[in-house]
């Protein structure tokens, strides 16, 4: 994992915090859509595994699959190994891997993948990795998963509360906004503050740049792999399922 930049090393504490609302809206659809794959067994990969929040609604409901959780971050690790030490029942279908898609060496073949809330992290040149692999590797029942954001191409997102949430004698306040930086790219900025008897105690920014393309654009880049599509309509996130033809 050479020259890997951890960008999570100050707001992966929070990230469970940042995401809560995001997983309250699309659980329900998160889930239809993994009874739509059609895939109960054999190996998965749930590539940016982050915290574990997917992963422990996969392993859950299909407890005879085995899962390869690919997630980069060390920070990250730290939320996703707690996640699985807190349900034994899982352990032992999970194996986490400390690296990038990039460079993970994958098993010869696997039935599924899930590539959800981290795409736009792939440039140009990755995802045509990715597809190769993905589609190498995909067995030929097999099924692949993955959303993109709900825009097409770079724009101004005005700054938005993602949650403000009450721990203890704390509030915690997360606050997002974006701005284009070229043709293919918007530049995330994220504010996180913690607020004790009205008084910030700890604020910080992170800045994280996000290549921006539609569910179009990963339909049309997979299929030059042979891989088809199938749109879910019902998904609260643009959402496809990609498979051999």
């Amino acid at each position: 994992m050479d020259n890997y930049e951890d960008y999570y090393t100050q707001s992966a504490e929070m990230y469970d915090i940042l995401s809560e609302p995001h997983w309250e809206t699309r659980k329900d659809t998160f889930i239809k859509s993994l009874k739509f794959m059609g895939v109960k067994t054999g190996n998965w990969l749930n590539i940016g595994s982050g915290t574990g929040q997917e992963l422990s609604i996969i392993a859950q409901m299909f407890p005879d699959i085995h899962i390869f959780a690919i997630e980069p971050s060390a920070s990250m690790r730290i939320g996703l190994m707690t996640r699985i030490m807190m349900l034994p029942e899982i352990q032992h279908q999970v194996t986490v891997i400390a690296d990038t898609f990039q460079n993970t060496i994958l098993p010869k073949s696997f039935s599924a993948a899930i590539i959800c809330g981290c795409i736009g992290y792939f440039n140009q040149n990755d995802r045509k990795i990715l597809w190769n692999k993905l589609a190498n590797g995909l067995e030929k029942k097999g099924a692949i998963l993955v959303d993109t954001m709900p825009f097409n191409t770079p724009c101004n997102i005005s700054k938005i509360l993602l949650n403000s949430k009450k721990i203890g004698n704390h509030i915690y306040e997360i606050y997002l906004s974006g701005k284009p930086i070229d043709q293919e790219a918007i530049r995330w900025n994220m504010n996180f503050k913690i607020i004790e008897d009205d008084k910030v105690i700890r604020n910080f920014n992170i800045e994280r740049d996000w290549y921006t393309f539609g569910i179009e654009q990963v339909i049309k880049e997979a299929s030059r792999e042979g891989l088809v599509h199938e749109n879910i309509s019902s998904s609260t996130v643009p959402m496809a399922i990609l498979r051999h033809k």
